[in-house]
């Protein structure tokens, strides 16, 4: 939850360093809040999305980096979990 996370010093006191070396050694993090550390994300990452909606939930996916290569066999796994509405929206910048 990085919500709560005022700056640089205060994330890597709880265990993050530089920008995002953790994403890049094969680990899956999720980040509640991530906007408030973007910053601190690096180039790779894939942002997840999960909202309510009439049907079910909408689910987005933005892939950074090497995520763009990985997103066609991941949104199939999506959609085979049944997921609905997923939608694939443009990067974040």
């Amino acid at each position: 939850d990085a919500y709560r996370i005022q700056s640089s010093e205060e994330l890597e006191s709880i265990g993050w360093s530089g920008h995002g070396e953790e994403l890049r050694e094969g680990a899956v993090i999720a980040i509640e809040w991530a906007r408030m550390i973007r910053p601190a994300l690096g180039d790779d990452f894939l942002w997840v999305e999960i909202e309510h909606a009439p049907a079910g939930r909408r689910i987005s996916l933005s892939a950074e980096g090497n995520w763009r290569d990985k997103m066609p066999q991941f949104k199939s796994l999506l959609q085979a979990s049944g997921a609905m509405m997923i939608e694939e929206e443009e990067p974040l910048r």
